[in-house]
């Protein structure tokens, strides 16, 4: 033998393809298991459908479909959805998992997902595809109505999956944060409100996540300059749902009140006159030393672990003293029999306003 003439070619690309179309296989007759299967030759434009699929789109089993019937049953919002899937198939050789709406042979509209992938090629192009067919119109419905009830809410309600990105954003949400949810979709918590990091509301949300128990939180929170309530609970898709209103007025207001109760303390403590604050559902809330020495006893937190009616030597002497104050929006030197502690009665005189809420319902009865 003089001399070996031979040729060599480089292949990798080829197996490489050989065997991502394996695996395409493999994933879509596991998908057709759990769906209608179908399967399309672009070579001679033959449509073969099961009998599932069949069924979707209403037809009698049998009936002969070519590529172009079959894709104009897609309605016409979807045509350019299922369009740039098949060309990136044909081009790119990329599988589809798409879901589309389709208008079936009675005229009924339906949600479908469809998934297709290429099973045979010839000279690098792609000759046949297959996939599998899904009814989900009733999934598509419960989102419908789910959606419907969340923007109805007055909360706030954000969805974020276990990788912690944005699934749903309702209209107050988008209000709330001053964003719409195209901007918050598919970001990240931690992305969009980096402020979070290191805060309470990490705490909680994380420990949620972990443990797929509920929580609640009310806390400040810079990044909005505002106070929150949320309550967080787990999702059924491995995350968690967040359902929150702003309550930064009614902190605000709390805080008004605090200052004034001490602004009142620090000037009741200082006189002679038994002075309270009471509530229709709570009895006395407030009372300063001057009351509590008055009725027998020796602090003013004594007067708030009982019922204010055993001040009054009268059995209805509190309902007395209230329905008056009520009609009249207080009540100025009423002259009214007492009771101590220690049973001993005495006269006194009773003067005070009745507070109401913006609901015009009583709050509190200020008096002395």
């Amino acid at each position: 033998v003089e001399q070996i003439v031979g040729t060599t070619r480089d292949v990798t690309d080829e197996r490489r393809r050989e065997r991502e179309l394996r695996r395409q296989k493999t994933l879509l007759e596991q998908t057709q298991r759990l769906a209608g299967a179908w399967e399309a030759d672009f070579q001679t434009g033959e449509v073969s459908w099961s009998e599932k699929v069949y069924e979707i789109h209403e037809l009698e089993p049998g009936t002969e479909i070519c590529l172009e019937d079959g894709l104009g049953f897609y309605a016409s919002e979807s045509k350019g959805k299922v369009e740039d899937a098949i060309e990136a198939l044909t081009e790119e050789r990329a599988p589809y998992d798409v879901e589309l709406k389709l208008n079936t042979a009675e005229g009924n509209r339906r949600w479908v997902r469809t998934v297709g992938a290429p099973v045979e090629t010839s000279g690098g192009e792609v000759t046949k595809v297959a996939g599998a067919f899904q009814d989900i119109t009733e999934r598509k419905e419960e989102e419908r109505r789910r959606k419907q009830g969340i923007e109805r809410v007055t909360d706030g309600i954000v969805e974020g999956g276990s990788d912690w990105q944005f699934t749903l954003v309702n209209d107050q949400a988008e209000t709330t944060y001053g964003m719409s949810a195209e901007q918050l979709l598919g970001k990240s918590v931690w992305e969009a409100f980096d402020g979070l990091e290191g805060t309470r509301f990490e705490e909680t949300y994380r420990a949620v996540m972990e443990t797929r128990e509920p929580a609640r939180i009310e806390a400040y929170y810079p990044g909005l300059d505002g106070w929150f309530d949320v309550q967080v609970y787990p999702n059924a898709d491995g995350g968690l749902a967040f359902y929150f209103e702003e309550i930064t007025d009614r902190k605000e207001r709390e805080e008004a009140l605090r200052r004034q109760e001490e602004r009142l303390r620090s000037i009741t403590e200082n006189v002679t006159d038994g002075i309270y604050r009471s509530s229709p559902d709570k009895g006395i809330i407030y009372a300063n030393q001057a009351l509590a020495e008055m009725f027998g006893y020796e602090r003013p937190d004594e007067l708030l672990e009982v019922d204010p009616a055993i001040f009054y030597a009268r059995s209805d002497g509190r309902k007395r003293v209230t329905e008056e104050s009520n009609r009249q929006g207080g009540i100025r030197n009423l002259e009214v029999q007492f009771r101590r502690r220690d049973g001993t009665t005495f006269t006194g005189l009773i003067s005070g306003t009745v507070v109401r809420g913006e609901d015009g319902e009583v709050r509190y009865y200020d008096g002395a």
